[in-house]
Parts: C-alpha cells; sequence; structure tokens
C-alpha cells in the first residue's frame, strides 16, 4: 500500500445552495496549504453500578464536523474571495461588504488523500483569520463548520490547477489615525506583522431528534454578536502615539491596501478601539517594539471614512 503524501493532495469545491443539499461532484480546485477538518463523534457512557470497578461499553452520541483549511491570500476573483464573500457577505462588483445574515452560501469539499478521498458537505463558514509578516506570503485560514462526511474510493475529478496571485507581505500599506478627517497618506506606519479576525460567532451545536439523521448538527446560525479584530506590531518605538489613544479611548479608523502587479485589495475599518497591549517594556539592547490589540465596531460616529458599516473589502 502506498504511503498518502501531502505533495500529492488537492481540495476540490464546488458551491452548495443549502445545508441539506446532496453532494455532487467538485467543479473546481482551490490551492491549500494544509487543512483540519474532522468528523467526532461525542461519547454517551454507561454508569451503571454492576459491582465492578470497569465500565460498560459507551455508545456513539451526536457527530460534530468541522476545521479550517489555510491558504495563501491572494487577488483572484476564483480564490480565496469566493470563501470572504461566503463569511462577510454580499459581493457588489468586487465590493464586500457585511451582512447580518449569510445562509445562502456553502460548499461541499473534497480532498485527495491517495488511500481514500475524504468529502465534507455542506460547508458554513464561521470565521477567517487573515496574517503577514516580514518577507512572507500573507495568508488566510478559514473555520467551518460542516454536516456530512464520508470517504470513497472514485477517482478525484480531473480539475485543472488555477493560477493565482499571492499576496505578499511587502505589498502592504497600512494607515491608521483618529476620525478627525478622512484617513490619508501620511497616517501610514511600518507595521512588522499584522492579524485580522472576523468571526460571525455561529452555533453549531443544535441537533433535531426529528431529523432525517439526529446525529448531524442543524445548519449553522449567528449565536451571538460577530468579532473583529486588528493586531499589529510596530518594530520601531519612535512616537507616544498609541499609548496616547489608549489612555483617551480614541475612536481610530485603519485601512490596510495590497497592491499587486495588476490587482489591489482595500480593507476598511471604519471603528476601532485600542484594547490590549501597546505597551512599551524594554527586554534588552535591541529597539523597542510596541505591538497590541484593536476591536472593530459598527462605524456609529459619523467616520469620514464610510458609515453605518464595519469592516469592508475591495477588490480591483
Amino acid at each position: 500500500m502506498a504511503d498518502s503524501l501531502g505533495f500529492l493532495s488537492k481540495m476540490g469545491f464546488i458551491l452548495r445552495t443549502s445545508w441539506t443539499q446532496a453532494y455532487t461532484a467538485c467543479t473546481a480546485i482551490m490551492p491549500f496549504l494544509s487543512e483540519s477538518l474532522t468528523s467526532q463523534f461525542s461519547r454517551l457512557p454507561d454508569d451503571t453500578l454492576q459491582g465492578y470497578g470497569g465500565r460498560l461499553p459507551s455508545e456513539q452520541g451526536v457527530e460534530a464536523l468541522g476545521g479550517s483549511t489555510e491558504h495563501h491570500f491572494n487577488y483572484s476573483t476564483s480564490g480565496t474571495r469566493l470563501f470572504v464573500t461566503a463569511l462577510m457577505g454580499n459581493d457588489a462588483g468586487g465590493v464586500i461588504t457585511i451582512t447580518d445574515t449569510v445562509t445562502d452560501k456553502y460548499y461541499a469539499f473534497e480532498f485527495e488523500k491517495q488511500v481514500k478521498r475524504w468529502r465534507f458537505w455542506p460547508c458554513a463558514c464561521n470565521k477567517m483569520t487573515i496574517t503577514g509578516e516580514k518577507d512572507k506570503r500573507c495568508k488566510i485560514v478559514i473555520d467551518w463548520f460542516a454536516r456530512n462526511f464520508e470517504t470513497v474510493d472514485t477517482a478525484f475529478p480531473s480539475l485543472a490547477q488555477p493560477t493565482n496571485v499571492l499576496v505578499n507581505f511587502d505589498d502592504l500599506v497600512f494607515r491608521i489615525a483618529n476620525q478627525d478627517d478622512a484617513i490619508a497618506g501620511g497616517d501610514a506606519v511600518a507595521i512588522d506583522s499584522f492579524e485580522i479576525v472576523f468571526d460571525r460567532a455561529r452555533k453549531a451545536d443544535d441537533y433535531a431528534t426529528d431529523a432525517t439523521n439526529p446525529k448531524q448538527p442543524l445548519d449553522p446560525v449567528s449565536g451571538g454578536w460577530r468579532v473583529c479584530t486588528l493586531g499589529i506590531k510596530v518594530p520601531r518605538y519612535a512616537a507616544a502615539t498609541f499609548e496616547t489613544w489608549k489612555g483617551t479611548n480614541t475612536p481610530l479608523q485603519a485601512d490596510l491596501t495590497f497592491t499587486g502587479p495588476t490587482n489591489s485589495i482595500l480593507i476598511q475599518l471604519p471603528e476601532l478601539r485600542i484594547t490590549e497591549g501597546f505597551n512599551q517594556n524594554i527586554n534588552g539592547p535591541a529597539p523597542l517594539t510596541v505591538e497590541g490589540k484593536f476591536e472593530a465596531y459598527r462605524s456609529v460616529t459619523g467616520n469620514p471614512m464610510y458609515v453605518g458599516n464595519e469592516m469592508k473589502i475591495t477588490y480591483a
């Protein structure tokens, strides 16, 4: 039996329209770096007392399915932009804006593992994490909930590998400022790394005894406030700006612009507050660094960037 090799793996996908839709063959390839999708059943113990020190066998409970896929962040319309849209909401001509409910975009996945093909379907996005650090490619991790899982012996579909233009960290211009006026070129700040997390806080641990398969989870729905955070690291401490903003709870705005050979991505965060860090600790003779975290909110202060929304991503 041949070993299953990571470099021979592929990830196929197809868009689905409902949580209960049947599996159909994948129609496209999504380049990926790793995946952690799993099927895990709970166990129901038998605690009957029978005069022995050993337990009787447990039984299988409900099934939890999900995990994450990791990819290079890319400029392509057929790349990770599809997953960002499924998580955040509408994509109108490359402008992805947040909607309060995202219920119409699901995916079926098939992973080539050579020994078997692993299928998860339908899958709903729950959270994304976009990261970048100096001298590296930017990455995006998508967390998924799934309803079904199976392994099959049938051949992986014959699909062409797409060519995606990847986002490099040095494609980035990061700007941050208060909300006294529109953000501008003079608000650019040199950073070593960033992390943006957008979490829909979906609830996926509900089950129904009257369902076709009561061990399978119901359609994930938003279970609380969605949360967006931004973390950055500034390599040189040269101004007291961040601790001043933290001390005065200053409303902030920020954007990240990635410019590739022919395309660009703009991430806008119109309403921010500092929630962690930005303490200028001395850790030795090297230049002092500054790092901390912001929480992003729905804009209510008349931000000159744009009003009445949260994070927005524009592909151009």
